[in-house]
């Protein structure tokens, strides 16, 4: 076995790897060179030697894939958190044994660059490839359902950092919930779409979906600024996985003082009814798994979950 560095031509036989995967949720299918190169190689801070590549007799059998978060500013990566976004193997490789080769050649690398902690799965902030091929609506970390790659870092010497919840609703009959006080809402305010103006981060725009997402605005009929905002993108390369056009729900947000009035449930649920009507058949939404009133919201609405994410730490 041999590990070195991405070469440019690489991109197919990554594709063909990727695509070769069993069937899961969380992994887009039928993977190309060229979806390859919109969500990871086009990235500014996309570094070559970050990406090992492993050849067995001359053939390529397997990758795994090192990054960095941002700095505090969130103008820039920085090398002090480093992350392996992903590890991945031919099917007809033991991945038991080739895995945790690959994740070694990643953390060397990291621990070359000078990164002083080191991550196990993408997310957010420390989300730098991947979004939009691997999990859904944000970067999970590593899916509790994706088994052998949840193994390689519990049994790798990493930890238990963070954990999120994945919930999905379908929106095939959906409804407004039956409750008055939405009524009583639905007479004074109003759910528009809008378009909200380019990231303000550097970081934010390199890692945010790729396309144009879809926003509504919640405002009194009686007019004034927004009070609330609610944005999804369409998760096009994973729409195959759920047979339907699905879209992520992401930068939920009320302002504070219009908050514990219902608003949240009102203008997700007028959001909703309008995808629906432009042909819309799943929502993906992703939280925290300590964000209790996100979680209640989500379920309120129908959402159920059917996943949850770790992101694993490892101290150099």
């Amino acid at each position: 076995m041999r590990f070195r560095p991405f070469r440019n031509s690489d991109p197919p036989l990554l594709a063909k790897i990727w695509s070769r995967q069993p069937p899961h949720r969380g992994y887009a299918r039928d993977v190309t060179a060229e979806l390859l190169d919109i969500y990871v190689f086009s990235k500014p801070y996309f570094d070559r030697n970050g990406l090992i590549v492993a050849e067995d007799n001359g053939e390529v059998v397997g990758f795994a894939h090192a990054g960095f978060g941002p700095d505090e500013e969130m103008g820039n990566f920085s090398t002090e958190l480093g992350v392996t976004c992903m590890v991945m193997a031919d099917p007809n490789v033991d991945f038991e044994t080739l895995g945790p080769q690959l994740l070694a050649e990643s953390e060397s690398y990291l621990k070359r660059s000078g990164s002083k902690v080191m991550y196990g799965g993408g997310m957010y902030p420390i989300n730098p490839f991947y979004l939009g091929l691997y999990g859904g609506s944000e970067s999970p970390g590593v899916l509790e359902s994706d088994k052998p790659r949840l193994a390689l870092y519990q049994n790798s010497g990493y930890v238990e950092a963070d954990r999120c919840v994945v919930l999905q609703r379908s929106l095939e009959g959906f409804r407004m919930p039956i409750d008055r006080r939405l009524l009583k809402l639905k007479k004074k305010y109003v759910v528009e779409h809008d378009k909200l103006p380019p990231p303000d981060l550097w970081w934010d725009a390199c890692v945010e979906p790729i396309g144009d997402p879809t926003t509504f605005e919640i405002r009194k009929k009686a007019g004034g600024p927004a009070c609330g905002r609610v944005r999804f993108w369409v998760i096009d390369a994973m729409s195959k996985n759920f047979g339907t056009l699905s879209v992520g729900l992401t930068h939920l947000s009320v302002d504070e003082a219009n908050r514990r009035e219902g608003l949240a449930t009102f203008l997700n649920a007028e959001a909703l009814k309008q995808l629906q009507l432009g042909g819309v058949g799943l929502v993906e939404a992703q939280t925290m798994v300590n964000n209790s009133s996100a979680i209640g919201l989500y379920k309120k609405l129908g959402f159920q979950e059917v996943d949850n994410g770790i992101v694993f730490r490892k101290q150099p």
